[in-house]
């Protein structure tokens, strides 16, 4: 019966239906793995010849511990990857490097994918995320610098509005974008600090000569 089952088991690597196989391999009561494991293996360098990657990690995923599917694993998220980034695609390729961060060029790559995704948030207004992503690339130094002091000049300006008479929902807008700058800042700690005084309404309007 377990001839029977490994040969069906087999039979669907083979038509390249992994649910199938699997089916039929749950069943299978003696250890085959290996001849299992060998045809996933096949299944799955046929794929990866013919450039179909995301194809190919399904069947190498299932058959790693062959001596050659590690490395041809890492082939396919590297190539993925870079060919996402090539394109443009930051965030999936991202996805994809880190998952061989220490492979090839990964490195590099990931790298500016997260200072061009850095840059993508800081073009939309996305400050948090932006300096999150700033934060995990050695290239954006420069660009952090220019988050940082974007969020300190719009929490000055809602500080400066308040003082001149706008609405108290300012506080709360100007402490949101002040969190998220430099706390090694001296201005920064100086516009927090009236923010949190007992008499906040006159250290603002103080501060800000008004």
């Amino acid at each position: 019966i377990d001839e029977i089952l490994l040969a069906k088991c087999l039979e669907f690597i083979e038509k390249k239906d992994i649910s199938k196989a699997e089916e039929y391999y749950a069943l299978i009561s003696t250890d085959d793995s290996e001849r299992i494991r060998e045809k996933y293996y096949e299944v799955g360098i046929d794929f990866f010849k013919n450039s179909k990657y995301e194809d190919a990690i399904k069947y190498l995923a299932n058959a790693k511990t062959h001596k050659d599917a590690e490395s041809l694993l890492k082939d396919c998220y590297y190539n993925i990857g870079s060919q996402q980034y090539s394109k443009g695609d930051y965030n999936n390729a991202l996805s994809n490097l880190e998952k061989v961060s220490n492979y090839k060029d990964s490195a590099n790559l990931i790298d500016d994918c997260n200072y061009q995704i850095s840059l993508k948030k800081f073009n939309e207004q996305n400050y948090q995320e932006a300096i999150a992503y700033a934060k995990k690339s050695q290239k954006a130094k420069s660009l952090l610098d220019t988050i940082y002091a974007k969020c300190l000049s719009m929490g000055k300006e809602h500080l400066n509005n308040y003082a001149n008479g706008g609405e108290t929902k300012l506080l709360s807008q100007a402490s949101d974008m002040l969190k998220l700058c430099d706390q090694s800042n001296e201005e920064v700690k100086k516009c927090l600090s009236i923010i949190n005084a007992a008499d906040s309404y006159n250290e603002i309007k103080s501060y800000f000569g008004n």
